[in-house]
């Protein structure tokens, strides 16, 4: 098999997870494949398609759709929220966490 014909066969989803894999593994966390952020008004209010949890037991969240239920995300900050989270392995965790920074565009926030 020609090295060509082995990337061929990957497919961009697997591609993100091993990116997402070794992007935790740099910082000595790991790697999460969904995340679903739920408060105890408005029940989902956030999906992220990918997350890192760091070794001090922080979450970043990326790639989230917030749901318009919830209204501003920036208004949820150092709120208390709820993470579902799954692991790449079929592992799941739940955590009641604080809502710590969102960046700018809404779209990374980070859980401690």
């Amino acid at each position: 098999m020609k090295q060509w014909d082995f990337l061929s066969t990957i497919n961009v989803n697997d591609f993100k997870i091993a990116i997402t894999t070794a992007e935790a593994a740099v910082s000595g966390g790991r790697a999460l494949q969904r995340v679903s952020i739920t408060n105890s008004r408005s029940g989902e209010i956030g999906a992220g398609a990918k997350g890192i949890r760091a070794p001090d037991g922080s979450v970043t969240v990326y790639q989230i759709k917030w749901d318009t239920v919830a209204g501003d995300p920036t208004k949820l900050v150092k709120s208390k929220v709820t993470l579902h989270s799954a692991f790449d392995d079929g592992g799941t965790v739940v955590n009641d966490m604080t809502f710590a920074k969102l960046t700018s565009t809404s779209k990374t926030a980070t859980f401690k």
